[in-house]
């Protein structure tokens, strides 16, 4: 489902980085906190992980099987907690990350 007031929802499949499938799409933050600062964010809108059952476990071990190097992760759950009511997880390093797609 897409939600028309939704910034993740809107945005066209072109702006979507590699490594994307199906049940998620891949961006790079317009506001990174990181050297680099990747979204990982699923196609679908929902703003609570439970919408979904074992959505955020696929996106955790996505991100474990395709990238690697120092990174760390920060989840966000959606509405109420955060600007963009879309759940979806940071990907963040201060170290070029080494990717086996072309997503950094």
């Amino acid at each position: 489902m897409v939600t028309t007031d939704c910034i993740f929802c809107k945005i066209h499949t072109t702006s979507w980085l590699d490594l994307s499938n199906d049940r998620w799409k891949i961006i790079k933050d317009i506001n990174p906190q990181a050297k680099t600062h990747m979204l990982l964010v699923p196609t679908i809108h929902i703003e609570n992980w439970v919408e979904v059952p074992g959505l955020l476990e696929q996106g955790l071990q996505r991100i474990k099987s395709q990238i690697k190097g120092p990174y760390f992760v920060r989840i966000n759950q959606g509405a109420p907690y955060k600007e963009v009511p879309h759940c979806h997880i940071h990907v963040m390093s201060e170290y070029p990350l080494d990717c086996s797609h072309q997503i950094c």
